[in-house]
C-alpha cells in the first residue's frame, strides 16, 4: 500500500516538474520573441521626449531600453531561481503604473 502511494506521488512530482519546465521554456521563448519588436521600439523611444521632459517619457524610454537587460538577467538567473523569469514584467508594470498615475 505504501509503495503504491509512493509511486503515485513520485509520478505526480515528475509530471509537475515536467510541466514547470514546459512553462519555463514557453515564457522564455515569449520574452525572446518580444525582442524582435524591441529592435524597432528602441529607436522610436527617443521620440517620447518630443512632448517634453516628463516622468512618463523617462519611464517609457527606460522601460524600452532596459528590456533586453531584464531578459538577459531573467534567462541567466532563472536556471537557479525559476521565478526570476518574470523579471521582464517589471518594465511593463512600471510603464503602466506611471501612465495611470501621471
Amino acid at each position: 500500500m505504501w509503495s503504491e502511494q509512493h509511486q503515485v506521488s513520485s509520478l505526480l512530482a515528475a509530471e509537475n516538474k515536467r510541466r514547470k519546465k514546459i512553462y519555463y521554456f514557453l515564457l522564455l521563448g515569449l520574452w525572446l520573441v518580444l525582442l524582435v519588436p524591441w529592435s524597432f521600439l528602441s529607436y522610436v523611444a527617443i521620440f517620447a521626449f518630443d512632448s517634453g521632459l516628463t516622468i512618463k517619457a523617462y519611464v517609457f524610454a527606460y522601460s524600452i531600453w532596459t528590456y533586453p537587460v531584464a531578459v538577459l538577467i531573467a534567462s541567466v538567473l532563472s536556471i537557479r531561481w525559476p521565478r526570476t523569469l518574470l523579471l521582464p514584467v517589471v518594465n511593463l508594470l512600471a510603464f503602466l503604473v506611471i501612465s495611470i498615475l501621471f
